[in-house]
């Protein structure tokens, strides 16, 4: 799988792996669940960073935490999210499932999906 994101941050072009344990609650118990994304800065200013997100495990909000817990949050996640300022607040969390690649029966099958107008809108104005 890959995904694209938008995050508040300059993140750091030698960032290519995200590894931690991350935390969950099942049943009352604390889990701590092992979870490895590689990451690609595909374009970034001062504020903002364009990434492609591959990631290597399938936690819930693995994304969404691994980038929170690097100061990096995705531009319209109101969960994972370090202040309440009003320029990130966005009606749509910037986090594009773009393409998935698989193999079934011996056979290869690999689907994309385009950004959509509000995604490709908030790419121009960020990174004009």
């Amino acid at each position: 799988k890959t995904y694209l994101s938008i995050v508040r941050g300059e993140v750091p072009k030698k960032l290519t792996k995200m590894e931690d344990y991350l935390e969950y609650f099942e049943k009352n118990k604390k889990k701590k669940l092992k979870a490895i994304t590689l990451l690609k800065v595909l374009k970034t200013n001062n504020n903002y960073s364009f990434l492609e997100l591959n990631p290597l495990t399938g936690r819930k909000h693995q994304l969404r935490k691994q980038l929170f817990l690097r100061g990096f949050p995705i531009i319209g996640d109101l969960k994972y999210n370090l202040n309440s300022d009003q320029k990130i607040k966005n009606k749509f969390m910037l986090l594009h499932a773009y393409s998935i690649r698989f193999i079934k029966n011996k056979e290869k099958f690999s689907y994309k999906a385009e950004l959509d107008d509000e995604f490709k809108k908030k790419l121009n104005l960020y990174f004009r």
